[in-house]
C-alpha cells in the first residue's frame, strides 16, 4: 500500500532513518551494530558505512557501528548495464554517453573509500549469475578500511554464498 516510487534517496534516507532508530533504542544501548547487504542491499550498507561511521558532531568513532559485510555487489549500477542488459553496455557504463539515462547510480566505487574506520567483510559467490565476481574484486581494491578481507564462496550463486557455505563466510 506504499506510495511512490523507490529510488536511491529514499533507500538511503529509509536506512538512515532504520539506523538512528536501532542506535535509540535503549535496550541495545550497549550493543554493536554490523551493517550487511547483499546486492543492492549491499550498496545500501555500503552508503551508510560511509556517511555514517562517525558519530554526528564529534571526531570519535560511532562504537555502536563495528562493522560492514557486503555480499555480491557491484562497482555501481551503471557499470551494471552490460551484464544486465549487454546491447545497452554500448552506451551506457563507466564515460559513456547515455549514462543520464541511469537514474539510480549506487556509485559504491566512490562510497567505499570513503570507510576507513570500520572493518569490512566482503562475500563474492564464485557462480554468481547477476553481479560478476569481478566487480567485488575491483571494490576491495578500492578499500581504505583498517582491514577489509575478501572471502570468495567456491560454487555459490547470487544470493547464496553464506547459506551454500556458512562455514567459508565466517572464517
Amino acid at each position: 500500500m506504499s506510495q511512490g516510487r523507490p529510488n536511491e534517496r529514499g533507500l538511503q534516507l529509509d536506512a538512515q532513518a532504520g539506523l538512528d532508530y536501532l542506535l535509540s533504542r535503549p535496550d541495545l544501548k550497549d550493543r554493536a551494530v554490523v551493517l550487511f547487504g547483499r546486492s543492492l542491499g549491499g550498496a545500501v550498507s555500503t552508503y551508510l558505512a560511509a556517511t555514517r561511521q562517525h558519530q554526528a558532531g564529534t571526531a570519535r568513532v560511532n562504537l555502536k557501528v563495528r562493522a560492514l559485510i557486503i555480499e555480491n555487489t557491484f562497482m555501481s549500477v551503471e557499470e551494471m548495464v552490460a551484464q544486465v542488459l549487454p546491447p545497452l553496455g554500448i552506451a551506457i557504463g563507466p564515460g559513456k554517453l547515455l549514462n543520464f539515462l541511469v537514474t539510480n547510480k549506487w556509485h559504491n566505487r566512490d562510497q567505499l573509500p570513503k570507510i576507513t574506520q570500520l572493518p569490512i567483510l566482503m562475500l563474492v559467490s564464485s557462480l554468481d549469475e547477476m553481479v560478476p565476481a569481478s566487480q567485488m574484486y575491483a571494490l576491495h581494491a578500492l578499500n581504505r578500511a583498517p582491514h577489509c578481507e575478501l572471502v570468495t564462496i567456491q560454487g555459490a550463486h547470487h544470493l547464496d554464498a553464506y547459506e551454500h557455505s556458512p562455514e567459508d563466510a565466517v572464517t
